[in-house]
């Protein structure tokens, strides 16, 4: 048994056999956008409308015509008549023209006909009258509909693993509902006479279960997982054998922690063994993690994990998630 680990293979190998091995899932699902976070898209989305949807004020003030100010000075103030106000989420009105302005908030809709937003503080108001002291470019102080996404533009790309950024984009357009690709199922299977239950009397000699809890836990943070944990089993072969072969009709992947060394009672390699395709690799050149196994059974993957906790949460986070 000594000689298993005679021919470690490096890490980028291991990595690199894991990738070609894994399946590319085709099964999806529609789910609410609000349920999307970390899922991964399963096709490119193209915007239903315009980002901001219409052309709003960034500030409190006056939506004017540029040309009735264009020679506005402290020296020379230009006068216009304040016809009218708005209010954030209505639609927008009509201009009334030239010599004239309306009040607008920030966000409000910019009133159709004028071309730009003087804020307060650069005015006084006098009554009706509202007296502007410098001239504004054309587009001063507004975000122009479609400015930062143009309806029909592509906003996310197939299998992108989603965030809060995307998330907001797609519900800004619009969006309540995406299409994701399905969650993986995965089996966790522990393994080990010296195991017991986290909240079990403890008994000398036995070791709690920090493993299985450690991992389930991380993979079910992800998102993307349904995960179903299969239990403590002693080192007996036909009851690790059940159980593997259980995870496997089960499940896209198989995860077992523990009997993958090469003393007396660890029989998971062996087991694995069985399989076709069976065991692509066993032991991987790295400290902690060297008797990880990476084996398949048909196109169902199953990676065998070290018992000791930081070997195989290292090996979690480096070659499998």
């Amino acid at each position: 048994m000594g000689l298993i680990f005679h021919d470690l293979i490096k890490f980028d190998d291991a990595y690199k056999i894991i990738n070609e091995n894994m399946e590319k899932l085709s099964d999806s699902e529609i789910i609410n956008l609000s349920e999307a976070y970390n899922r991964i898209s399963a096709e490119d989305i193209y915007s239903k409308n315009n980002l901001p949807l219409y052309s709003r004020s960034q500030v409190d003030g006056y939506a004017v015509i540029s040309s009735d100010i264009k020679d506005a000075s402290y020296n020379n103030p230009v006068k216009l008549l304040l016809s009218g106000e708005t209010f954030i989420g209505e639609t927008p009105v009509n201009h009334p023209g030239s010599g004239k302005c309306i009040k607008v908030p920030t966000g409000g809709a910019i009133p159709i006909g004028s071309d730009a937003m003087v804020p307060f503080e650069d005015t006084n108001i006098n009554g009706n009258t509202v007296i502007f002291y410098k001239s504004v470019p054309k587009f001063n102080e507004i975000s122009n509909a479609g400015i930062d996404v143009i309806k029909g533009e592509k906003i996310l790309n197939k299998y992108t693993m989603l965030d809060s950024r995307h998330i907001a984009v797609l519900a800004a357009t619009g969006l309540d509902k995406i299409k994701v690709l399905r969650k993986i199922n995965i089996g966790i299977i522990s393994t080990g006479n010296e195991l017991i239950y986290p909240g079990d009397n403890y008994i000398d000699g036995k070791i709690y279960d920090s493993n299985a809890m450690a991992i389930e836990s991380e993979l079910n943070s992800l998102n993307n997982f349904n995960v179903k944990n299969y239990g403590i089993l002693s080192d007996d072969y036909e009851l690790i054998k059940n159980a593997i072969d259980k995870s496997v009709n089960n499940n896209d992947i198989t995860i077992t922690i523990g009997s993958t060394s090469a003393g007396d009672k660890d029989m998971v390699y062996k087991i694995l063994g069985e399989y076709t395709s069976g065991i692509l690799f066993h032991g991987v050149r790295v400290k902690p993690g060297k008797p990880f196994i990476f084996a398949k059974s048909g196109k169902k993957i199953i990676f065998g994990l070290p018992g000791f906790p930081v070997s195989s949460m290292m090996i979690l986070y480096s070659l499998i998630i």
